[in-house]
């Protein structure tokens, strides 16, 4: 079923791993999906550059961050003013933050991420 987050983040996978390392790697993935689960060859490709797939897509969603009116292109996406922003998944602003209590609805699918927005403390100075 689409609804726009999965479909968009397809994309922009590829176009992170494409724009952080090289186009060669979606060659690399692809040619190793052949013979491993497409997790794995991810991990082995980012492997043999000296990443892996936990730090690429630790980057990944950061970078996803700064599109639109956010965008920066010397941090992240060469086109990242196109992008629209990320939906965040919760606001808090309940300090100190212990981590997020998202219900289960809003547990990201695996390599999915959420995305909260932390506001001022009002009562603390610059809040």
């Amino acid at each position: 079923m689409a609804n726009g987050q999965h479909e968009f983040g397809g994309v922009l996978w590829p176009q992170f791993l494409t724009e952080r390392f090289s186009a060669g790697l979606i060659r690399a993935i692809w040619e190793r999906a052949e013979t491993v689960q497409s997790v794995d060859a991810m991990e082995q490709s980012l492997q043999t550059i000296g990443s892996s797939l936990k730090a690429a897509f630790q980057e990944f969603t950061t970078w996803n961050v700064f599109t639109n009116i956010r965008a920066n292109s010397t941090l992240a996406y060469e086109e990242g003013a196109l992008f629209p922003l990320v939906t965040p998944t919760d606001t808090t602003d309940g300090y100190p933050f212990s981590g997020p209590t998202a219900a289960t609805s809003k547990l990201p699918s695996y390599l999915g991420a959420n995305y909260l927005v932390f506001t001022p403390d009002s009562s603390l100075p610059g809040g």
